[in-house]
């Protein structure tokens, strides 16, 4: 299977407000595997270069899996970043135009609305605007990867 993750961090070395995305792509047998060849990778990018220097926790927004490169265009991740009060906030829907091609797996917030069970993302309407939000809906999330 081909894992498409989709990554971000705040540059803890630039004194603004800021967002860097780093979508990475692997093959493996599972989405476990997947997890664990991303994060030696980013401790190995981590170790031998200044690159990503300034990222003390890197997030995981999305995990894709596809189990084949498909042969027309996909689009993978719909992003926006919008201003709050304390910062920057991502909104994102992964696969968001997919019917039964790929999965997009999700992670819970921690609130217990009964649908941790379903992997899939329910991704229906990717068209957010800032009237959308509503301080309530944001929560601390967890890192993927603290460096």
């Amino acid at each position: 299977m081909l894992y498409i993750g989709n990554f971000n961090y705040n540059d803890d070395n630039d004194e603004h407000d800021n967002y860097c995305l780093m979508p990475a792509i692997v093959e493996a047998a599972d989405a476990d595997e997947a997890l664990d060849k991303f994060q030696a990778m980013f401790e190995r990018i981590h170790a031998g270069s200044d690159l990503i220097d300034g990222a003390h926790k890197v997030y995981l927004d999305s995990l894709i899996e596809l189990d084949q490169a498909p042969e027309q265009a996909v689009l993978l991740q719909w992003q926006k970043i919008v201003p709050v009060d304390d910062g920057l906030c991502s909104i994102t829907a992964a696969l968001p135009e997919l019917e039964g091609e790929g999965a997009a797996y999700s992670w819970s917030d921690g609130s217990d609305d009964g649908d941790d069970d379903d992997a899939d993302a329910d991704l229906e309407d990717a068209d957010w605007t800032d009237e959308d939000l509503d301080e309530d809906d944001y929560y601390e999330e967890e890192p993927f990867l603290s460096l």
